[in-house]
């Protein structure tokens, strides 16, 4: 009796003190809120070294992911790849057991989820210069850039409601303290004689120029028209270089960043004959991998062994789409098989380089911009919007050209194991084909999760079925990219639609957005319409932090393999007869589509792209200075 009596007090303890803990985490600011630790404002040179980098944001994601177990997502996984999992788990297990079961669908948690870490986020901006600088501090471990002030004064004026978070900005530039000013600056002298760039230099008196072999592309003008205007309020002059390629290809191993980052927070500098060691060092046998350390994934395993079929895979959703989550190729390395953007499996150009880029990927610490072509296009075919209750179509739509890759057939130790067929672009014609990819009529079922009664079972559908009634998805224009073997074989099992009217996808509620050969010019674009936009990437917009998942929009694993239950929840089921269907939750999707309007009309702007950009050379302009304390904001 004493010792059932010791044992119940102990359980009891540990119940108090998990119940003590949580209630510290919700007294701590919400979500993605910098992680509470009392910070000394430091210079450049006192930067913290990459291990205390690291283990602050574990941290940081510790608490997020402790917290949403516990008040939100009763017992789902969120892994560090970005993918929430269990759901079907835990509801088989409940079940056996007799157990009350949570009847919720994961993506109704994710929903309630976003809503409320973009409701955290909001909340949480600076409302004035000095909490806008101890929110700096706190969040980079340095003080904001000389001009910071006037950078602050900028987003005032301009209802740029956006003050603290610009993670994005800390990825590109973070590496880089560890680089010294006068190396810095001769990587940047010797981008000049880089091809398909241009060079764009700031004057405060106002004659700026535009100079270089692309310096007539429009995106170079549409480039100097965002920026030449920020050139007063920078008060000296800069000069930077920026690529005409769709995408940077330059990437940092893991071990490479890490050698930086511990420079910096040790107030030195790698020397040039260190970082020989890991720029160029000859690991091209190990692929695009040598980026990702030793212990990742991407080391450890073989992508290309036999994959599970869609209907083996239990359910599971993105729940971030990040950079260092989802977007890892390090922790997700089936982007390596199924993206054309890694398709080429030997290693990218290795290194650190100075330049502005359009678009780039994991592992790649060029400096990123927000591209301009769906904003241009956007602005002079202004984007007819189509009221929730007037859109007549609930099927899924896209229609694109085959970009995104460079089709060939398998070649020796250049690319042993390729495959066209999976490539991003070309697995969804394949996706919505009446045959199956071996040519026979596909009579696939699939199993889907249906809410019938209050409760969620499992149904099964024809492929077929599910293909019309959710999928209005094709291939249009002609066969490119492709070399003559390859284009012959396309030509006989690739399906291509007709072109459709621009603006005809209005009238559609749910959107596609997919990568072609860089990022996708047209999402901001599909989420100005109000429909819901369900996107596929693996090219980080400059404002991915802002962007919430399930709130703003839906993001769609590479493998496409939630594509299907995404559509079921929101639409619902197909069947038979009327009674045998089942209703999806259209109001939520109804919701996702207005918050994505709206985003785009408050933070997506001329204004905050400028704001971005205007902050990003605030802290260029620091890297290039030859004493980079003084060039610090007091």
């Amino acid at each position: 009796m004493a010792r059932k009596a010791a044992r119940n007090a102990v359980l009891l303890a540990i119940v108090l003190a998990l119940t003590s803990l949580y209630l510290l985490f919700v007294l701590l600011d919400d979500y993605a809120q910098p992680l509470p630790i009392k910070v000394v404002a430091r210079t450049p040179a006192q930067l913290p070294i990459a291990e205390d980098y690291k283990r602050a944001k574990e941290a940081v994601r510790e608490q997020v992911l402790f917290k949403a177990n516990l008040a939100i997502s009763k017992g789902l996984t969120y892994g560090s790849d970005g993918i929430v999992r269990g759901w079907e788990r835990l509801h088989k297990q409940f079940g056996k057991a007799g157990r009350e079961r949570d009847e919720q669908h994961p993506i109704e948690q994710l929903i309630y989820r976003g809503k409320r870490r973009w409701e955290a986020l909001l909340k949480r901006q600076s409302k004035d210069l000095a909490s806008a600088v101890r929110a700096y501090e706190k969040r980079y471990f340095r003080p904001p850039p000389r001009g910071f002030d006037a950078w602050f004064r900028f987003c005032t004026e301009n209802n740029v409601r956006i003050i603290d978070d610009y993670d994005q900005i800390e990825k590109d530039i973070g590496p880089w303290f560890g680089i010294a000013p006068d190396q810095f600056r001769k990587r940047v002298k010797n981008l000049e004689k880089v091809k398909h760039s241009y060079k764009i230099t700031l004057y405060a008196n106002g004659s700026s120029t535009l100079t270089g072999d692309r310096a007539s592309s429009p995106r170079a003008q549409m480039q100097y028209d965002l920026i030449a205007p920020l050139a007063s309020i920078i008060g000296s002059e800069l000069s930077f270089q920026v690529s005409d390629h769709d995408r940077g290809n330059a990437i940092i191993s893991e071990e490479l960043r890490e050698l930086l980052l511990s420079a910096a927070g040790r107030g030195s500098f790698v020397t040039e004959a260190e970082l020989a060691k890991h720029e160029d060092d000859g690991q091209a046998s190990l692929g695009i991998q040598f980026a990702c350390s030793p212990s990742s994934l991407a080391r450890r395993i073989s992508i290309w062994r036999p994959q599970p079929a869609l209907n083996d895979e239990p359910m599971s959703f993105i729940y971030d789409l990040r950079e260092d989550a989802q977007m890892n190729f390090c922790n997700n390395p089936k982007l390596m098989r199924y993206h054309g953007a890694f398709s080429f499996p030997f290693a990218r150009r290795a290194g650190m380089r100075p330049m502005f880029q359009l678009s780039k990927t994991a592992h790649n610490h060029e400096f990123k911009m927000p591209p301009l072509e769906g904003f241009e296009l956007c602005e002079e075919h202004p984007y007819k919007v189509i009221p929730w209750e007037a859109k007549d179509d609930s099927r899924l739509f896209w229609r694109g050209t085959m970009t995104g890759d460079e089709y060939t057939q398998p070649q020796g130790n250049y690319r042993p194991h390729y495959n066209w067929r999976e490539s991003h672009r070309i697995r969804l014609s394949f996706l919505v084909a009446p045959t199956s990819q071996d040519g026979r009529e596909d009579e696939d079922r699939r199993w889907l999760w249906v809410r019938r009664g209050g409760e969620w079972t499992k149904a099964s559908f024809p492929r077929s079925l599910l293909r019309n009634t959710y999928f209005d998805i094709g291939l249009i224009d002609k066969l490119h990219q492709c070399d003559e073997a390859t284009c012959a074989q396309m030509r006989k099992e690739l399906l291509f639609k007709p072109k459709t009217l621009r603006g005809s996808e209005a009238a559609y509620k749910y959107l596609l957005d997919v990568d072609g050969n860089g990022w996708s010019s047209r999402f901001r674009r599909l989420m100005a319409g109000g429909s819901v936009v369900l996107k596929s990437t693996v090219y980080p917009e400059w404002n991915t932090d802002w962007l919430v998942p399930f709130y703003h929009y839906v993001p769609v694993r590479n493998d496409y393999s939630d594509l299907t239950e995404i559509m079921a929840f929101f639409t619902g089921t197909p069947g038979t007869s009327e009674e045998s269907k089942t209703e999806g939750r259209d109001d939520l999707g109804r919701e996702i589509g207005e918050n994505a309007r709206r985003f785009v009309a408050e933070h997506w702007r001329w204004q905050d792209m400028q704001a971005y950009m205007l902050r990003l050379l605030l802290e260029y302009r620091r890297l290039m200075a030859e004493n980079r304390e003084r060039e610090a904001f007091e």
